[in-house]
């Protein structure tokens, strides 16, 4: 069963394209990238080929000259089968086994423009920083893909009335209750299958066993730790370990090295977290003063707060359960909210280009008396956009004011528990001269994947 993902629609823009490249799909392990590719190859090539370099690393041979031709006649003696390049797609499965291959894509994209190739890799990072060769700079494209989607999780639940119903919104519109009420209980049922493809396939086969999801995100989790043997000589495995299980606990706040350990160095626990951003199991989410576009241009990589890549594995970690969700009528009351911090900045992650490499930013300041913190800013166009999550219907804005007042902003975005609007609000900071008037938008959380477009509405 192949569980639908969004970017097959990416796919299909890039076979069509008129300026093709090949494209390196990249993303952590376990995240659906082999097979997106396999579904997407059924679907628009007569002819599919593929190497796991992997599973079988002898298949670099085929590669070895920088002639397509030569290297398309290999490979249909190989597959004893006729290659016509505008029928078929070639698929190079996880590259970062033998990353000199990526050089060679030049190659193809200036000689044999017409074959289509996709390339897949977990560990890329890895490949990029350790091995000499040359990356064809402007001559291959970059696919960064992720768990799966919440819309993606209703269409594997069959809820494609609902699904319907959240991409057709407008803000004048209504959301009946019942089916405000109906999203958030699929929202909690998100929060602990997740975003991982196994674990959601197993939450639609077995008809709803969180038990199957947990033994799933046991294995998956397993198998990131076994991964850690493989860099032991660079860096003690017990380290990794310690850095990897204390970071789902960790979402959210802003990053103190005496949290995981007060004993270890900062250097020492940096260069795990880098091990684990290149492995994409954690994500930094780093304090940006947020002045002018681009974010990403005034970044103090000093603060930062972790984003891990999954909600489900990182409820699993913790010791969440479906029961305690459904127990908790405000979701602020589990684990202090760290959850739903989780589930908009894993989508807010993904919100932007496909080919662009994700990033997040907050906004903070520390002053007596007056210290405050916005969970994420992004921009939508032109607008730099500050967004706090409350888990809950209610809380207080008072952050967002200030970041409003500050950086002369009027409008804001919260995220919570409560239905869809739009009011004028005061900043209404006492002790300030300057209060102005801004507009809020508050949307309940299964919409943020609607925020970009809802946005420019406005």
């Amino acid at each position: 069963m192949f569980l639908y993902r969004k970017s097959l629609n990416i796919l299909t823009k890039w076979k069509n394209s008129h300026n093709r490249k090949p494209l390196i799909i990249r993303g952590a392990r376990q995240v659906g990238k082999s097979e997106l590719v396999y579904e997407f190859a059924k679907n628009n090539f007569k002819t599919f080929i593929s190497y796991n370099f992997e599973r079988y690393p002898e298949y670099v041979d085929i590669f070895k000259s920088k002639n397509p031709l030569e290297i398309i006649k290999i490979i249909e003696i190989r597959e004893n089968k006729k290659v016509n390049t505008n029928e078929t797609m070639l698929f190079l499965d996880e590259i970062q086994s033998c990353p000199e291959l990526i050089a060679i894509l030049r190659y193809f994209y200036e000689e044999m423009p017409e074959l289509a190739i996709i390339c897949a890799g977990s560990l890329l990072e890895f490949a990029f920083n350790e091995k000499e060769f040359s990356v064809p700079v402007g001559r291959i494209e970059y696919h960064f893909m992720g768990p799966i989607l919440f819309s993606e999780f209703l269409y594997a639940l069959g809820h494609n009335n609902l699904n319907e119903l959240l991409n057709t919104y407008e803000l004048k519109g209504q959301i009946p209750l019942s089916i405000h009420n109906q999203l958030l209980q699929l929202l909690k049922v998100y929060f602990i299958v997740g975003g991982m493809p196994e674990s959601v396939l197993q939450y639609v086969q077995t008809q709803g066993s969180f038990f199957e999801c947990n033994k799933v995100h046991e294995n998956i989790t397993t198998t990131f730790r076994d991964d850690f043997a493989k860099y032991k000589k660079r860096i003690p495995e017990d380290r990794i370990r310690k850095v990897f299980n204390s970071l789902p606990g960790l979402v959210g706040k802003k990053f103190k090295y005496v949290n995981i350990d007060p004993s270890e160095k900062a250097k020492e626990i940096n260069k795990v977290l880098l091990l684990l951003e290149y492995a994409k199991i954690f994500y930094p989410t780093y304090h940006s003063s947020c002045a002018s576009l681009p974010l990403a241009s005034q970044v103090n990589h000093k603060f930062m707060k972790p984003l891990f890549l999954d909600i489900g594995l990182m409820a699993n970690s913790m010791g969440v359960s479906y029961e305690l969700l459904n127990s908790n009528t405000d979701l602020n009351n589990v684990n202090q909210g760290i959850l739903t911090e989780q589930f908009i900045g894993q989508h807010l992650l993904y919100s932007g280009p496909s080919f662009k490499t994700p990033y997040l930013y907050y906004w903070g300041r520390e002053k007596k008396n007056s210290s405050a913190e916005v969970d994420y800013v992004v921009s939508v166009d032109t607008k730099i956009v500050p967004i706090e999550v409350k888990s809950g219907k209610s809380g207080k804005l008072k952050s967002l004011a200030l970041f409003l007042l500050e950086k002369n902003k009027d409008f804001a975005v919260r995220f919570y528990s409560d239905l869809p609007s739009i009011e004028e609000r005061n900043t209404n900071i006492s002790g300030h001269r300057n209060n102005k008037k801004y507009k809020l938008l508050s949307l309940p959380l299964y919409l943020v994947e609607q925020l970009p477009r809802l946005i420019t509405t406005i």
